[in-house]
């Protein structure tokens, strides 16, 4: 909380995420930059299907 009593904002919004990252923008951007594009086309396929399973909450990563 903050001095004012407010909460602040959390950074990172998505549930598990982890991150020495301090902005959204970065982190997207290092994932469509660096992972992504290097990303097995398999891995690409299993993380947008889990993306859209009702328990993906319990993922590592998504």
């Amino acid at each position: 909380m903050a001095a004012t009593g407010e909460a602040q904002p959390a950074k990172h919004q998505e549930v598990g995420h982890k991150s020495l990252l301090q902005s959204d923008a970065l982190y997207q951007y290092i994932l469509e930059t660096s992972v992504y594009p290097r990303e097995p086309e398999s891995m690409k396929e299993l993380r947008e299907v889990t993306a859209k399973h009702p328990w993906n909450l319990m993922t590592t990563f998504r």
